[in-house]
């Protein structure tokens, strides 16, 4: 798996990071959204053999002092309680729950994933690209995290902001994006919810990828959406840096 990451790394980093930055999580609830608070505690399995923090991510890893507060978080992040018609919403399924873009790590691990490599700590304000590897089912996926605070966190009690999801090398992965956008749907599929004017497409070795960007003031969101040379759509990295 860390070969799909290292593609994504050297590929879909160069895509759409250089625009910002590179770019799911409670079982689906049947009424009233559920709230849990961004710092909640993550089952953590260290694993020195596992790392994804380069060189120049190491020079993100504060030296201060962790926060242990649970109030270390402003925000609270709200479950979605379905997918709806809007795919600029960042509301996904992955795996049979759903989430939105951005979300706290510890959904994730409520969910059952298991983080297996992470930056030890993450500055106020910052963004730790390829910060947090999870793994769940034979499955393993790299995430941005950003901690939205203004004290030291680590890692597991930061926001994901960004994915990346390959499913020609995650043969049984569950994905579908707000507004009916699946993996297997071809251009012209696509094109009709998202609209070609909202989309930039550029040529591949592998097919073609079509880019949705909207820059913020303090931050930015995007979709790539990378299809195969017979059409389909087979990649996705969504990333979102910003609260709404």
């Amino acid at each position: 798996m860390f070969r799909e990451n290292n593609m994504f790394k050297k590929s879909v980093i160069l895509s759409t990071a250089l625009l910002c930055t590179i770019g799911v999580f409670t079982a689906c609830s049947s009424g009233n959204e559920n709230s849990s608070s961004v710092s909640q505690s993550s089952n953590v399995v260290s694993n020195e053999n596992v790392s994804t923090v380069s060189s120049e991510e190491k020079s993100l890893i504060s030296s201060e002092a962790v926060s242990e507060s649970s109030e270390a978080s402003q925000f609270e992040y709200k479950v979605p309680s379905s997918l709806n018609d809007d795919y600029t919403s960042y509301t996904f399924r992955f795996q049979g729950d759903i989430y939105t873009m951005p979300m706290p790590v510890s959904e994730l691990t409520k969910n059952g994933w298991t983080i297996v490599a992470q930056n030890d700590s993450i500055k106020a304000g910052q963004e730790a690209l390829l910060g947090l590897c999870v793994t769940k089912d034979d499955m393993e996926f790299l995430f941005n995290v950003k901690n939205f605070t203004d004290k030291t966190i680590s890692a597991k009690d930061a926001m994901a902001t960004s994915v990346y999801i390959n499913s020609t090398l995650n043969k049984n992965v569950d994905f579908e994006l707000s507004g009916g956008i699946k993996f297997g749907m071809s251009e012209s599929e696509l094109l009709k919810i998202v609209g070609a004017e909202n989309l930039q497409k550029n040529d591949t070795p592998t097919g073609c990828e079509y880019m949705y960007n909207s820059r913020q003031t303090q931050g930015y969101k995007g979709y790539t959406f990378i299809f195969d040379k017979t059409g389909k759509f087979v990649e996705i990295n969504m990333n979102k840096t910003v609260l709404d």
